[in-house]
């Protein structure tokens, strides 16, 4: 016999730039409830370059997690009013640059 699992309630925690935190509240076989917590990403996308000769371009991102610089394909948040075609072409716009 499988759970019967329903929410009942969606509460807004914390509204950021690219996440929203929310806590759920859940009912479980109609007899008991628990929170849950739900973060809702916005979108995002990346792009893999390749050149000509088969090399991968990387960018060089600062990432607060980590409290380091890593290497990794191009990426980021979308926009609402921003299309996902005119998001690669910027991002392939910045790693142009790059030092071969």
């Amino acid at each position: 016999m499988s759970e019967q699992i329903k929410r009942v309630n969606r509460e807004l925690k914390f509204k950021g730039t690219i996440i929203d935190f929310y806590q759920d509240t859940m009912e479980i076989n109609g007899d008991h409830t628990v929170v849950w917590d739900f973060i809702k990403h916005k979108g995002a996308a990346a792009v893999v370059p390749v050149t000509e000769d088969g090399k991968i371009l990387m960018v060089r991102q600062y990432r607060n997690a980590l409290e380091r610089y890593t290497l990794e394909i191009p990426a980021g948040a979308l926009g609402l009013n921003v299309l996902l075609g005119n998001w690669k072409k910027k991002q392939v716009i910045k790693v142009r640059n790059w030092n071969g």
